[in-house]
């Protein structure tokens, strides 16, 4: 190959410069500064060191300050949801039932507050089925599908008649 000099050939083409060319002003300053513009890489390795439970927030409780700005921020947004709450019922926006409902879950929270048991004070404004009741309806159906398969239409209304004329309900 030739006696040039050549600069770059990193990521693009080599230049080579013969001769008096070298000494150019801008070609000059290409040969004296070292190509340490890049930093070397960092491996895996290197960019996980410094991973540790600090990093993912595992430790943050420990000081107990995030907790105490936890707690101040949880008793203001109880407080503006209370507000709202009674901003609504003085409004007439909340139905009779719906308020008795509503101050039995507010004296619920509140007994929650004062390290009481709130489920003591549950309520079921919808009448819950017991067991039996739940055991009669799974047979009912098992029963409904047995006799769609096996009974033809006809044969249904017929029975169906007959219960009727007997006064049964089954």
């Amino acid at each position: 190959r030739g006696q040039g000099s050549g600069v770059g050939g990193g990521s693009g083409p080599e230049y080579k410069y013969f001769g008096a060319a070298k000494n150019l002003p801008g070609v000059k300053e290409l040969f004296e500064k070292p190509d340490a513009t890049k930093k070397p890489k960092r491996t895996r390795n290197e960019l996980l060191r410094c991973v540790d439970a600090d990093y993912f927030g595992y430790r943050d409780e420990d000081d107990g300050v995030l907790l105490e700005v936890e707690e101040s921020a949880e008793a203001g947004a109880r407080e503006a949801a209370l507000a709202a709450w009674e901003a609504r019922r003085e409004a007439g926006l909340l139905a009779s039932a719906g308020t008795q409902g509503a101050k039995d879950a507010a004296d619920a929270e509140e007994g929650d507050e004062a390290g009481g048991e709130g489920g003591a004070n549950f309520v079921a404004f919808v009448p819950l089925p017991d067991q039996k009741e739940i055991a009669q309806k799974v047979l009912d159906k098992k029963k409904q599908d047995l006799l769609a398969k096996y009974v033809t239409p006809q044969l249904q209304s017929e029975q169906d008649q007959a219960k009727q004329l007997l006064g049964r309900k089954e």
